[in-house]
């Protein structure tokens, strides 16, 4: 899952909402949340309309910077890791 956490802050300074986002790009606001969640990326040209709408001193690559979150450990994983001799 992709986390657009520089985003989501310069989003939330200008006191932006999902409805304003999604009627400048074009699309549904659903499809704004599962952007922002993470659930589904962002395209270049929504990339670039939302930098252009809101945030035109900022580049790309700074508000689009994105994390990687792990996936998570099952517990089978977890028990195996646990029960792993010590050497």
């Amino acid at each position: 899952m992709v986390i657009y956490a520089n985003l989501k802050a310069e989003i939330a300074r200008k006191g932006i909402n999902n409805t304003q986002i999604a009627a400048a790009v074009g699309v549904t606001e659903k499809s704004i949340k599962n952007k922002l969640s993470g659930t589904t990326a962002f395209t270049l040209p929504e990339a670039e309309k939302i930098k252009s709408v809101f945030f035109p001193t900022m580049s790309l690559d700074e508000l689009f910077k994105s994390y990687d979150t792990p996936a998570p450990v099952s517990q089978t994983e977890d028990i195996r890791i646990a029960a792993a001799p010590a050497t």
